[in-house]
């Protein structure tokens, strides 16, 4: 069941937590992510087709997208768009703003970022426009307050209403399961999308 978990960060907090690019690697349990999302990326090629633009506005350390982006059958690789709140890539921003300035993307990586925004709805809606697939990933049956970063809790179910309801067509989806040092249990579901 989807859920609010906090009112939205203000511009300045925002400025602080997001002061450097994530680095996923410090998270044993983002690293499994982050190599499953890279395997469910290239499903999606076999689905639709290699694309000739890679876009990724909250790319993190970008892993995922570099990891994608190796030359494609024509033996050309794509060109890659990177952006983030924090500062340091081609695009610098919120990506509710800096999605406005993608022209289009053959596949846009959207991971670990829904659940930070305060509209998901419409940031997925406007990426229907802007990307001919997604790639997804978010927490799943987060319903506590352990990530101060984190505005919104929900399901497999719910994810999937989202991604229909802005017009995509999920065509991948599996859950990447995680129990931290505190024996605390994570579950990513992670989604691709035409």
């Amino acid at each position: 069941m989807k859920a609010r978990l906090r009112a939205a960060h203000g511009e300045e907090e925002l400025a602080r937590i997001y002061a450097a690019p994530h680095r996923h690697e410090l998270w044993p349990a983002h690293a499994a992510r982050v190599q499953e999302s890279i395997r469910l990326g290239r499903e999606l090629f076999r689905h639709a087709g290699y694309p000739a633009v890679i876009a990724d506005l909250s790319c993190g350390d970008a892993a995922i997208a570099r990891a994608l982006a190796s030359p494609g059958p024509g033996g050309q690789p794509p060109r890659v768009i990177l952006g983030d709140l924090a500062p340091g890539y081609e695009l610098h921003g919120p990506v509710e703003q800096t999605l406005h300035q993608l022209d289009h993307a053959g596949l846009l990586i959207c991971t670990e970022t829904i659940e930070h925004l305060d509209d998901p709805e419409a940031v997925l809606a406007l990426a229907r426009v802007k990307a001919a697939m997604l790639l997804l990933s978010t927490p799943a049956g987060e319903r506590d307050n352990l990530n101060p970063e984190h505005y919104w809790g929900w399901d497999q179910d719910d994810i999937g209403e989202m991604l229909a309801g802005a017009g995509w067509t999920p065509v991948l989806q599996r859950d990447v399961s995680w129990t931290d040092e505190n024996q605390h249990p994570w579950v990513f579901q992670i989604w691709g999308a035409l």
